[in-house]
């Protein structure tokens, strides 16, 4: 499964932006101090808007090159082999 990989810290306007991206090949870590990220898991479909996604608070950050990120919470965790600590 994909999923989108940049997101924006919290604020009103939530949308994950970027490419599509494999979870499975990613090396994710629990997020630390100030990274507040939302979850990028999508949620549902809706036939007039598309996708929609989680957007519960990230536990989980992994880098997804040229600077973008993927962000996982608690619900939506990534793969439990591939979480560093």
């Amino acid at each position: 499964m994909s999923h989108h990989v940049q997101v924006r810290q919290l604020g009103r306007n939530y949308v994950p932006i970027g490419e599509r991206v494999d979870i499975r090949v990613l090396r994710f870590r629990r997020t630390k101090g100030l990274e507040i990220f939302r979850c990028v898991r999508q949620a549902g479909y809706k036939p007039k808007s598309g996708p929609t996604y989680c957007g519960n608070i990230a536990e989980y950050i992994a880098p997804a090159g040229q600077g973008r990120i993927v962000c996982l919470c608690k619900q939506h965790p990534p793969p439990r082999r591939l979480i560093e600590t």
